[in-house]
């Protein structure tokens, strides 16, 4: 069968869609898009009431240039998540096999 998915302009044109911060009562999940979807090495989560502004930026795990090379929707492994826990506002950095 055929994956729409292996086509690179298909892929790329599903991920601009898709929205890529997850909210829940538990925690706040930002998924870092693939083929250029977000280009920079920090997230800023919006700041609470008594942040500051170092406590709410993250640093993702590779590096742009590799990231755009390596990370494909068909590979989860591939795609990194963070996520900031409500209960204690700690963050966490999903990547590679921990994402399984």
């Amino acid at each position: 069968s055929l994956n729409p998915l292996n086509d690179i302009n298909i892929a790329c044109r599903a991920v601009e869609t898709v929205e890529d911060v997850y909210s829940s009562d538990l925690a706040t999940y930002i998924v870092r898009k693939p083929y250029g979807g977000n280009e920079t090495m920090e997230y800023s989560f919006p700041q609470k009431a008594g942040d500051s502004m170092d406590n709410c930026k993250v640093s993702w795990h590779q590096p742009v240039k590799t990231y755009l090379k390596t990370a494909k929707v068909q590979e989860e492994a591939s795609i990194e998540v963070i996520s900031r826990v409500e209960a204690d506002n700690s963050v966490l950095l999903l990547h590679g096999s921990s994402c399984r």
